[in-house]
């Protein structure tokens, strides 16, 4: 996503790097977060995780919600007089330093003080049944070149998909904002997807919910913050006045899968009430126009 949106930037398509980033946390949010619940609630009859980290990582989620709606109600509701350019540009970047900061804060939580109450049991005591160690298919060194190559190959591809993406919009008839909202995020989770599912499937659902919701949190806290840095450094006003409706969406969103998952169990109801939910935005957005 971060190699997307810069090269987006750098075209000046800043209304297709806010969706593609809202949409890539709506995305996991909702549809891969509700797969995880549908499959894993089809495998057994309740599953169960760390209400205590689901809650960590749903306050962070619904922060990162008040940092961009501040600057986007600020921008839409008031005038010019009230709320200049400059001060909206100056807010978005001091408000992304903040959520990098955030960012950190919550890697040295999960790594260094608290790593115990991440890798506890649902019950959040760590009294969990040991599991027999899984040998790693690839060593540090080639995974780190895969890593690498991948990572070129992306950075080229991001090139050519953002450079079709207009000519895409006029020949199909399928407005920007549904690429960037639904289209574009479905691609790039892919990968996080199939994981997370996997492994709901096989009632690892900590680890489930670690890949949903803390790739929500990487987009929200980490990344699209970073993209206002560098806009910054390119020359490019990207701030985080974001669209209001999809900033709307994005809260209630949240709101929802916080219910949802507030008391650390889950069932195939519940992952099918967070799909109808993204597939509501997606037809929303289908037919909205640019």
């Amino acid at each position: 996503e971060l190699i997307l949106s810069v090269a987006a930037l750098q075209k000046g398509l800043y209304d297709v790097v806010a969706a593609s980033l809202v949409g890539s946390v709506l995305s996991n949010l909702l549809l891969v977060l509700g797969c995880c619940f549908l499959v894993g609630g089809t495998q057994f009859h309740s599953q169960s995780f760390n209400a205590e980290t689901n809650k960590i990582m749903c306050s962070l989620l619904f922060l990162s919600c008040i940092a961009f709606a501040l600057p986007t109600a600020g921008s839409h509701l008031l005038t010019p007089a009230q709320f200049a350019p400059d001060d909206l540009l100056a807010i978005s970047r001091g408000t992304a330093v903040m959520l990098i900061l955030l960012y950190a804060s919550f890697l040295y939580f999960q790594l260094g003080t608290h790593k115990d109450l991440v890798a506890a049991g649902p019950s959040g005591d760590g009294d969990e049944p040991d599991e027999p160690e899984e040998a790693p298919s690839l060593s540090l060194a080639a995974a780190l070149a895969l890593l690498t190559a991948i990572t070129v190959l992306v950075a080229f591809s991001s090139e050519f998909l953002t450079a079709s993406i207009e000519e895409v919009s006029n020949t199909s008839g399928i407005s920007r904002p549904f690429l960037g909202l639904i289209v574009l995020p479905i691609a790039g989770n892919a990968c996080e997807h199939i994981t997370a599912v996997f492994v709901a499937a096989k009632d690892k659902m900590d680890l489930a919910i670690g890949v949903a919701l803390g790739s929500s949190i990487q987009i929200a806290v980490f990344v699209l913050p970073v993209v206002v840095l560098a806009g910054w450094v390119m020359g490019h006003p990207f701030t985080l006045s974001l669209d209001p409706i999809a900033t709307m969406i994005l809260i209630l969103s949240v709101i929802h899968a916080d219910f949802v998952s507030m008391d650390g169990s889950s069932n195939w109801l519940l992952g099918l009430q967070l799909c109808g939910t993204y597939v509501l935005i997606s037809l929303m957005y289908f037919f909205r126009g640019s």
